[in-house]
């Protein structure tokens, strides 16, 4: 599909040694146009036994994060709402716990395919936020190809903002606006950042989870 830019390997399962982290360890803490066939997205708080994919939007250093297991099922009862690199770490142990932490995300997901929202933003970066976003894009492809196996394959992907907010029916400037009206409900926290993830989820599920 021309909205998608794909990559997919496999590789053997990552040793079991080493730190295990949990979950949540490391995140931040402070000291429209409608398509009839994406309108009743299903909000489910079922533990996900279907097959489902995992879309990711970087935002301002943070990773905000969506499951879908079809083109109209949304799982907003997964708790991964949300990653953060650690804070008080140097930059080489930020990167390390974050791909530590996102990985056992993957192993618990198990999604099929991992979406990346490609940025909108091409020029005027400073350096810092540029450093840090392409760090942890790069550290969650590496991630996706490090957990991928021969019998559990996950595919990595970018996902073209326009061209995905056209596959679910919502112009892209009214994303934010459109996507509460369908799923605020669903998404409580961190709307802005998120509901692009979810439209994100639901175009890539369109491919791999007819």
């Amino acid at each position: 599909m021309a909205w998608l830019s794909q990559t997919s390997r496999s590789r053997p399962p990552e040793s079991s040694g080493g730190r295990c982290l949990s979950p949540d360890f490391g995140h931040k803490r402070s000291a429209g146009e409608t398509n009839p066939s994406f309108s009743a997205a299903n909000v489910s708080n079922v533990t996900n036994t279907a097959p489902c994919v995992l879309a990711l939007n970087i935002a301002a250093g943070s990773v905000y994060c969506a499951v879908a297991t079809s083109s109209e099922d949304v799982l907003f009862g997964d708790p991964l709402e949300r990653l953060d690199l650690a804070e008080g770490l140097a930059p080489a142990d930020q990167l390390a716990d974050f791909a530590a932490r996102f990985r056992l995300e993957l192993r618990r997901v198990a999604p099929v395919a991992v979406g990346v929202l490609h940025t909108k933003l091409y020029a005027n970066w400073k350096y810092a936020d540029a450093f840090r976003r392409i760090t942890i894009e790069t550290a969650v492809m590496l991630s996706v190809v490090e957990t991928s196996t021969s019998t559990a394959p996950i595919s990595y992907q970018l996902i073209k903002q326009d061209a995905m907010a056209k596959t679910v029916g919502i112009p892209l400037p009214k994303l934010v606006e459109v996507g509460t009206m369908r799923w605020g409900d669903g998404v409580t926290r961190y709307r802005k950042d998120r509901l692009p993830a979810v439209v994100g989820a639901l175009a890539l599920a369109k491919e791999h989870c007819p």
